[in-house]
């Protein structure tokens, strides 16, 4: 029992360190896009000249192209983390299912009692293991527009 509980703390942390580290790499990430984004303004009033209709046209573009990406990774970022949800619901369900049916062929109130730690024992798991991949799902989304305004810039 005493094991289950340090692993359950240690994951915790790791979860905790995880996401604070994962939100610094996401504020890093909207830093080093917003200047991206300014200087591919800047390259955009360059080479449209003082010409007005052409400076619009480039400015418009470079919003367009914007959009369109963040767009990609929000759709990304909502569909990978529908998927962990949908992992995670499949797996609770599948527990509880287990959990029931054993219980409802014991014939021991000990073996009922044990029964019911030993699905709590499953159920931190799970929360706590898909609840870490909803976490690093969020935090690699925040990421992936970062690394592709990097390639594109560089």
């Amino acid at each position: 029992m005493a094991t289950g509980k340090r692993a359950t703390k240690r994951a915790r942390a790791q979860v905790s360190h995880t996401v604070r580290r994962r939100g610094e790499d996401f504020i890093d990430a909207a830093a080093n896009n917003a200047a991206t984004v300014e200087r591919q303004a800047e390259r955009a009033m360059l080479s449209a000249g003082r010409e007005p209709t052409a400076r619009a046209a480039a400015n418009t573009n470079m919003v367009v192209n914007a959009l369109v990406s963040a767009g990609h990774h929000y759709m990304t970022c909502v569909n990978r983390l529908g998927d962990e949800t949908m992992k995670l619901g499949g797996e609770r369900y599948r527990h509880n299912l287990e959990f029931a049916s054993a219980l409802a062929r014991c014939s021991w109130w000990t073996e009922a009692v044990w029964l019911h730690r030993e699905w709590v024992l499953q159920a931190a798991e799970d929360y706590i293991g898909r609840g870490c991949n909803l976490a690093l799902t969020a935090a690699s989304a925040a990421i992936g527009p970062r690394q592709t305004a990097e390639r594109s810039s560089g």
